[in-house]
């Protein structure tokens, strides 16, 4: 699988709905479907709530012939049809306890349209919206937690059946359902290869998924990072399970304990046991893998310490200058370890930091107002173990708002791809800042 040349046959796949939506402004055909996987636990169908179903030499196995039908959602988008060629196709990975059908969401269609982009996604299973109720009951009991920790592993075999059933020249782009035509124009493929893009808990999963795939060669993992044991604490999307879990752990002391205890069986279902196999030292039979990371600055849901943490293990380069001199008030956020990235464009494995301004006035002339929120920039994340609280959360608001933003990812997830500098001579700002005054 090394030689990342696909042989064999395809995964076996089945489409449930076809769904054409020519008035939409990015999406010509939403299809939904699902892709047979191997499962590995011990519920019927890998439905949540199940663990390892282990075989006589204690490695997990199948049991039967037991499978999962893992779900999928591909948009083609309008630019399919425009006549200027095959499309490239990337598998998206959703935010915390999403589902497949956040590839519906604004700007995953617009970054599809945008960049002519087939763009598919599944569930990530163990982190699922489906998976919601079983952790919150493995909160109030954390012997319970391989029930998560194990079908998230069962999660990334799924989202490699579909990069596999994607990039396969008999998968499935060769289904009817994908032939679509407009004004004497027919959509193209360009099958044998498939990338990934992910989104918070996407950007989180999809660094193991990087590591693991045989396909995937290219990734941008946006708002990602690693180790949950420590973003935990310092997530505004924690403060949704504190009440599930401190009530049954009262004791302060013990609770980071806790959370180290938890990261052992959750390093195999995110990027903490597989990042120093990612950008180098690639598992066996795996090529090599191309990552960037795009941080927004001051995230109120994905810390950017966490975040951090896997681009120095993951020896990316940094862009510079990637903060206004003076912004990182509480010097949380530094460049240490991390190298210069150097003038683009280039092929290298980088961290883009965005910054949506430091907090000011809702009343500033510069502030931007949408609807009931005001963006209005955000302080420097605390020094403390908490979350940044204040302000607006940068979090989804720059790939929200910039489709420079989502050309960037796109550019860098094509075969043969380059990082792109979309930014002034200064760092890179998002949501309307533009920096401040000179």
């Amino acid at each position: 699988m090394g030689d990342a040349v696909i042989q064999g046959s395809s995964p076996v796949w089945h489409i449930k709905s076809v769904t054409d939506t020519p008035n939409d402004a990015d999406t010509i055909r939403q299809i939904d479907g699902t892709v047979d996987v191997p499962c590995y636990l011990t519920t019927n169908y890998c439905t949540t709530g199940g663990t390892f179903n282990f075989g006589s030499d204690g490695l997990p196995a199948q049991r039967g012939n037991n499978i999962q039908h893992a779900r999928f959602r591909c948009n083609i988008p309008q630019s399919a049809v425009d006549g200027g060629g095959s499309m490239y196709m990337t598998t998206y990975g959703h935010g915390l306890f999403g589902s497949m059908n956040e590839v519906s969401a604004r700007n995953v269609r617009q970054f599809g349209n945008e960049n002519r982009m087939l763009v598919c996604g599944s569930d990530w299973s163990g982190m699922a919206s489906e998976d919601e109720t079983t952790a919150v009951s493995v909160l109030g009991n954390l012997t319970g937690f391989p029930k998560l920790a194990d079908r998230l592993q069962q999660g990334y075999l799924n989202f490699m059946y579909l990069g596999r059933v994607m990039a396969h020249p008999s998968g499935l782009t060769t289904d009817p359902a994908f032939q679509v035509s407009a004004d004497g124009h027919s959509a193209a493929y360009n099958s044998g290869t498939v990338s990934y893009y992910g989104n918070s808990q996407g950007g989180i999963a999809g660094g193991g998924l990087t590591a693991l795939s045989p396909d995937v060669t290219r990734s941008v993992l946006y708002v990602g990072a690693m180790n949950y044991s420590l973003l935990l604490p310092r997530s505004v999307d924690f403060d949704e399970f504190k009440p599930y879990l401190y009530p049954n752990y009262t004791k302060l002391k013990e609770r980071p304990l806790l959370f180290a205890l938890l990261q052992i069986m959750w390093d195999r279902g995110e990027p903490d046991g597989y990042a120093n196999h990612i950008t180098s030292n690639p598992l066996p039979n795996t090529p090599i893998k191309h990552v960037t990371m795009e941080m927004s600055y001051g995230d109120h849901q994905v810390a950017n310490i966490a975040t951090e943490v896997e681009a120095r293990t993951l020896n990316l380069k940094v862009r510079k200058p990637f903060l206004d001199v003076g912004r990182d008030t509480t010097g949380v956020i530094s460049g240490w370890g991390l190298t210069d990235l150097g003038a683009m464009p280039l092929d290298d494995n980088a961290l883009i930091v965005w910054d949506i301004g430091p907090y000011r006035s809702p009343d500033a002339p510069n502030c931007k107002d949408n609807s009931a929120d005001t963006y209005c920039g955000t302080p420097s994340p605390p020094l403390d173990n908490v979350p940044n609280r204040i302000g607006t959360d940068p979090h989804d608001l720059n790939i929200e708002s910039m489709a420079a933003l989502r050309h960037q990812i796109a550019e860098y997830i094509k075969p043969g791809g380059h990082l792109i500098d979309v930014c002034s001579a200064g760092p890179c700002y998002g949501a309307g800042w533009v920096g401040a005054p000179k």
